[in-house]
């Protein structure tokens, strides 16, 4: 029986039928079906009239292609059922999918290699949902969905794996139409007109869009879908990682809970939000945390016990509309944080003018936790978008500079162009934010003469452009470079990777008798814990550049303390 409650299936196969006596041949009879509400004929034939059984049970001899039955199903349900399609829940999830299957069994529908089940499900899927992504969408342990075209797809796995689908969509339109669909819930229009767009599909899902005529045409679509699951690391998940140590984290914590602003800064993906996340995680239930959002929901710091809200929070995020006065962003949302009394505002991350008004707030008493991505690619062009930054920072400290000196602290930044041009960007800052500006790369030139080196082992992660640049460098000072290692690191979050044991390994590897120091050049590496280590095993100076821009600084400030466990740098 068609429906019954004991197959639970309404393509359940009909009990087995008794023997029958042979019957008269049955008369042609023609079977002509119309389309609901257009008149369209669909399917026109004479033959002999099937058996009962066969008219609800038996599809087609041959399978139809997929893309011509959703064609035909959309067309269908669109017109008779149109409010299905639009509407959620598992009720009217439900009632489509019944429809769909009705329509299909009607109409003696199959697709080859496909069960009616799984049709359904797949026809469902594409008309309602994502198609193939949804099963992407909504599964655990993946990060980001990118689409640099609509046939070539690629999943970002939590775990660090990148695997380019086999899956991709029918054709240029079928790939848009998916993409508007995901934007349908945030009320945006993917054209022409707005061809590139932002948008959230749920609160932990954010997608950005590329249309022509930005685009390819024969791309049709690039999106990035970013699916945000908080991590709930604990401080040994970062230790072990090799992220920080114990006391890092440990003073960082005492920092934020005590009113000390901080910036988290990394690469896109290096684990930013992540930090600050956990850092956030350690503030007590009495202080109040109000956080601001662009795009998506990251954080996640409410915490229940038995049922009740033991700490206190308010999540916010920014709303972008095409109507100026409908627009929220992340200004708006500092200016309103400071009239809920905070005792933390946590920015998921400062871009543009927000960071002043970050400041702002900072001067009145309110600690202030935010990220910030400063470099794309270990590249002499990379380098020199970043120095774009460098200037945005210091016209928003020319407003309230409360320092005496400033360190820019990228090596590659401020020998990329020379001596000369680091040196005038540097007396250029200083007039503009009233305090003195020094560099790191004049401060490894400082070090080096203070230890009287004069052949150095050069040491660094960087492209072979930036090492042409930082010989050309080190050679206008009187430098020789006897011998030199690097690991080759074009994308800033690989130099992150490169541990303490790798650093001593190859410098091992390339040191020469005749260097008097060896120098190890980019503030990405992490070495200052075995700079002293190194230097007891190889007898002379070991410079990195987060300690002789630390070194340069102190001196700067007229602080002459020594600290023996830096290296010998610190003890002249």
């Amino acid at each position: 029986m068609l429906g019954d409650k004991r197959s639970n299936s309404i393509f359940a196969a009909p009990p087995a039928a008794a023997p029958a006596e042979a019957k008269p041949e049955q008369a042609e009879v023609h079977d002509i079906s119309f389309e609901e509400n257009t008149g369209r004929t669909i399917f026109a034939e004479t033959k002999v009239a099937p058996k009962a059984s066969d008219v609800f049970f038996a599809p087609q001899a041959e399978g139809m292609p997929f893309a011509e039955v959703l064609t035909q199903v959309q067309s269908y349900l669109s017109g008779t059922y149109a409010t299905l399609i639009t509407e959620s829940g598992n009720e009217a999830k439900e009632q489509m999918k019944r429809r769909i299957a009705r329509y299909l069994q009607d109409n003696r529908m199959a697709v080859d290699g496909m069960s009616q089940s799984e049709l359904v499900d797949a026809l469902y899927t594409e008309m309602a949902e994502y198609g193939f992504l949804t099963k992407y969408i909504f599964a655990d342990g993946i990060e980001e969905i990118d689409i640099n075209s609509w046939r070539d797809i690629e999943i970002q796995y939590s775990d660090g794996r990148t695997v380019k689908l086999e899956e991709h969509f029918d054709s240029p339109d079928h790939a848009a139409n998916v993409i508007r669909r995901m934007l349908q819930n945030s009320g945006k229009v993917l054209d022409n007109a707005s061809p590139i767009i932002t948008s959230r599909l749920a609160k932990n899902i954010r997608v950005s869009v590329i249309k022509t005529p930005v685009l390819d045409e024969d791309a049709g679509v690039a999106a990035s879908i970013r699916i945000v699951n908080p991590k709930n690391l604990t401080k040994e998940d970062f230790v072990g990682s090799g992220t920080a140590t114990e006391e890092m984290l440990d003073f960082l914590s005492a920092c934020l809970r005590y009113g000390v602003s901080i910036c988290v800064a990394g690469a896109t993906s290096s684990g930013k939000t992540t930090v600050a996340g956990w850092l956030l995680s350690t503030i007590p239930d009495r202080k109040r945390i109000f956080t601001i959002e662009d795009g998506s929901r990251e954080l996640q710091l409410i915490r229940e016990q038995n049922g009740r809200v033991v700490n206190s929070v308010v999540h916010t995020q920014t709303r972008d509309s095409e109507n100026e006065r409908q627009r929220i962003d992340q200004i708006a949302l500092l200016d309103i944080a400071l009239r809920f009394n905070p005792d933390i505002i946590a920015v998921g991350e400062m871009r543009g003018p927000e960071a002043n008004a970050a400041q702002e707030a900072a001067r009145v008493g309110v600690a202030v936790l935010t990220t910030r991505t400063p470099l794309t690619a270990s590249t002499p062009e990379g380098i020199r978008e970043m120095n774009r930054f460098v200037d945005d920072a210091a016209a928003l400290l020319a407003q309230n500079a409360y320092c005496d000196v400033v360190l820019l602290s990228s090596t590659a930044g401020s020998f990329v162009d020379g001596r000369a041009a680091a040196l005038a960007h540097a007396q250029t800052l200083s007039l503009e934010i009233g305090a003195q500006v020094i560099t790191s790369a004049e401060c490894m030139l400082q070090a080096l003469q203070a230890l009287r080196a004069k052949r150095v082992t050069l040491v660094t992660p960087s492209s072979p452009e930036l090492n042409r640049a930082e010989h050309a460098f080190l050679n206008e000072a009187g430098l020789d470079i006897v011998s030199e290692g690097g690991f080759l690191r074009s994308d800033p979050r690989d130099i992150l990777t490169v541990t303490a044991e790798e650093i001593f390994d190859l410098v091992r590897h390339c040191d020469r008798p005749e260097s008097d120091a060896v120098l190890l050049s980019c503030s990405g590496l992490h070495a200052m814990e075995i700079i002293a280590p190194m230097e007891r095993e190889l007898g002379k100076p070991v410079l990195a550049s987060n300690q002789f821009g630390l070194w340069g600084s102190l001196r700067a400030l007229g602080i002459p303390d020594k600290y023996p466990e830096l290296g010998s740098l610190f003890c002249l």
